[in-house]
């Protein structure tokens, strides 16, 4: 595991912190996939990308080799959301901390395209996790509307208007804004 992303949950295992963490990563090549976890009280609970669940999705990070973007949302998880079982944060930290290498340096440079693209991940991630089909009609609808390539600012700013209704201001600043 790489170093930025064993401080990271390191940081949110010791705070005992509740809520999802949205991870975006690269395990090789340049392809950027988007992890999902959700802890309560500093415990894993749930893990989910690339259309793996449970241990399967521990496994991305395992084996990322560049943690792109992340963020934190102070959100209580889902009613359907399914409990996985999962080792304790800790016992899976205790593991990696054999294996941790140091990630690229942070001044590597990235595109505008490549940042717009992230921000794009981060906020359909949040609105199908939190919305299921209908977050993800309601997210190709909005992209449709304003495209990214010729109204950028608008679209991000139908995004906050969306989910505003559903979270309130704060929480739709803190997705679509990073």
């Amino acid at each position: 595991m790489i170093e930025p992303l064993y401080s990271l949950l390191l940081e949110l295992a010791h705070a005992r912190r509740s809520g999802m963490l949205l991870l975006v990563l690269n395990a090789s090549g340049s392809a950027a996939h988007i992890v999902t976890v959700w802890l309560h009280e500093g415990e894993l609970v749930h893990a989910s990308g690339r259309m793996r669940r449970g241990a399967e999705a521990l496994m991305l990070l395992k084996h990322a080799r560049l943690l792109r973007r992340w963020q934190w949302f102070d959100l209580a998880a889902p009613g359907d959301l399914d409990t996985q079982e999962l080792p304790s944060l800790q016992q899976f930290l205790s593991f990696e901390s054999r294996y941790v290498v140091p990630g690229p340096p942070e001044d590597a440079p990235t595109s505008l395209e490549q940042v717009r693209l992230e921000r794009l991940f981060a906020i359909q991630t949040f609105i199908q996790t939190m919305g299921g089909p209908q977050g993800a009609d309601a997210f190709m609808e909005l992209l449709f509307e304003h495209p990214p390539a010729h109204a950028w600012d608008e679209l991000i700013e139908a995004f906050r208007v969306h989910l505003s209704h559903y979270f309130g201001l704060q929480v739709a600043r803190q997705v679509v804004d990073g």
